[in-house]
């Protein structure tokens, strides 16, 4: 088995961000991913109230559009966090067939939330070093059978 580790953190150049752009060494071929584990640090909120318990995570060019249904959310993948905590590690065991992982990608950020007309409202999910509330940290590891493809050239 094989790790695909995808690591998104705030920094000084990225504040107020939703979305980072990944870049891997190589392209990996189509076949079943199962997300294994994400670690989801937030910034501490002086006032004590956290609004927020899930974070949903799409993977654009990688997780399709319909790769991921419900009825709380559009689409991507939902991460949970403890609110209390400012540091948070989930373990999954979710497999997704992804038709091919592009070299470079990107991962957006959401906060899922019900609208005042009782549909869906998703708000782009920022980090931030120090803003109540804000993404620090958001890590996922996703384990899948081969890279053989990277091997044969």
């Amino acid at each position: 088995m094989v790790l695909l580790h995808i690591l998104c953190q705030a920094h000084a150049g990225n504040q107020n961000t939703n979305e980072f752009r990944v870049d891997l060494p190589t392209e990996i071929h189509g076949q079943v991913f199962t997300l294994k584990k994400s670690v989801i640090a937030i910034a501490h909120n002086l006032n004590g109230q956290r609004t927020h318990h899930t974070v949903l995570a799409r993977i654009d060019r990688v997780v399709s559009q319909h790769e991921v249904a419900s009825n709380h959310h559009s689409n991507g993948i939902p991460l949970s966090f403890d609110p209390t905590q400012d540091r948070t590690e989930s373990d999954y065991h979710i497999a997704m067939k992804f038709e091919r992982v592009p070299r470079a990608f990107t991962v957006k950020f959401f906060s899922p939330a019900v609208s005042a007309t009782g549909g869906v409202s998703e708000e782009p999910y920022n980090f931030h070093t120090s803003q109540d509330n804000a993404l620090r940290t958001v890590e996922l590891w996703f384990e899948y059978a081969d890279n053989s493809d990277h091997y044969k050239k």
